[in-house]
């Protein structure tokens, strides 16, 4: 693995703002403020907001002393940063006038589609698993009820039938595992950071951890970094870090980290299940992005996240397993060298926590036929 000293970071002399401001809109705390950075031009009366990004990033010492900063993706108004990207990608989808879309989830950007999504009177169609976590999916419900654009329904073979209705019926495919556009969103914390970072008044940006099933996040996180550099407002991106659980490494295993073995009994009986894809079509990206920028990718157990869940909450931080797991591999980090306040560590904290609750699934429509899921989009 590589060692801490061998990697390239970001100085405080790289971070000149001239270039950078001149592109930002300063009158605007969201993903917005850096409209002009993206690729495709949005007008502002299509733009989706409500009131994602500029989120805190909060300096932690941790038990061992050292310095680590927290990205507070919790603190967005769907609880996780895939509002960032669905706000951008419902902007779109409402510019180009697409009637229908569909999207399968494992939470996190199913209630994101579902909070933006009714500002576009566009239909989606958002199938979850049944192993969903249940205060996740009792929200969801509760969004899907108030409105008459938002078709929920439950199957075991959610993502399979979601790529049917795109392939059969042209559906627009949000997955960002599947979607290139969704990634565009993801930028938007690498240019909070750069402008966070010099108001911390620290030397480096050093290392971002990230937990990402499929890897989309942590693509669109290298390509805002990329943008700053081809710009010349940065001359190198900071190292990215793959966290992956337990239950999907696929990619974190290809990278040649560590295999936890048998999955442990605490695993076995939480809800930590399901956090996401077990194979990603972008694997072959993800580990190009995290040797490119010298990062390292991590597999975290149950027993790990709950260990820094326990932490965290006598921090008086309350987030879901996602976050837990990014700060557990920068523990982990830790324990090859010293965590040195020089080197800059930002862990995405990716998701609120979602306590469980009393609900019956059984109120949702259960897919599991062709003829079942043709029923439901109404094409039968």
């Amino acid at each position: 693995m590589i060692g801490f000293h061998s990697l390239q970071y970001i100085s405080k002399r790289d971070m000149q703002q001239e270039g950078f401001a001149s592109k930002i809109n300063p009158k605007v705390n969201t993903i917005w403020r850096y409209a002009a950075w993206y690729d495709c031009f949005i007008p502002k009366d299509q733009q989706l907001s409500l009131g994602e990004g500029d989120t805190k990033l909060q300096e932690i010492l941790t038990a061992s002393g050292g310095k680590v900063y927290f990205k507070r993706e919790d603190q967005n108004p769907t609880g996780s940063h895939k509002a960032r990207s669905v706000a951008y990608r419902l902007s779109l989808l409402r510019q180009q006038g697409k009637a229908k879309a569909v999207i399968s989830s494992s939470g996190n950007a199913a209630l994101a589609v579902a909070a933006y999504g009714v500002l576009t009177g566009i239909d989606y169609y958002i199938l979850v698993s049944p192993d969903t976590q249940i205060g996740k999916l009792a929200k969801l419900a509760e969004l899907a009820s108030g409105c008459s654009r938002l078709h929920l329904a439950v199957s075991s073979r959610a993502m399979r039938f979601a790529n049917y209705l795109s392939a059969k019926h042209g559906m627009a495919n949000l997955r960002p595992s599947l979607d290139d556009e969704a990634l565009v969103g993801f930028e938007s914390i690498a240019y909070e950071l750069y402008e966070q970072w010099q108001s911390q008044g620290e030397q480096h940006l050093g290392h971002i951890f990230t937990l990402s099933s499929s890897g989309s996040s942590l693509l669109g996180i290298k390509q805002g970094f990329d943008r700053l550099v081809q710009s010349g407002s940065l001359s190198s991106v900071p190292a990215l870090h793959l966290v992956q659980t337990e239950d999907a490494c696929g990619m974190a295993q290809a990278m040649g980290a560590a295999n936890l073995g048998a999955k442990t009994k605490e695993y076995q009986s939480q809800t930590v299940r399901n956090l996401g894809v077990k194979q990603s079509a972008r694997t072959s990206q993800v580990i190009e992005a995290v040797q490119q920028t010298k990062g390292q990718a991590w597999i975290i157990s149950w027993a790990e996240i709950k260990a820094q869940q326990a932490w965290l909450a006598h921090q008086g931080i309350q987030i879901s397993w996602e976050g837990c797991a990014s700060l557990a591999a920068a523990v982990k980090l830790g324990q090859q060298a010293p965590l040195a306040d020089r080197l800059g560590i930002v862990c995405i904290l990716s998701g609120q926590y979602y306590p469980e609750v009393k609900y019956d699934i059984n109120k949702l429509p259960r897919l599991e036929t062709i003829q079942q899921l043709e029923e439901w989009v109404g094409y039968s």
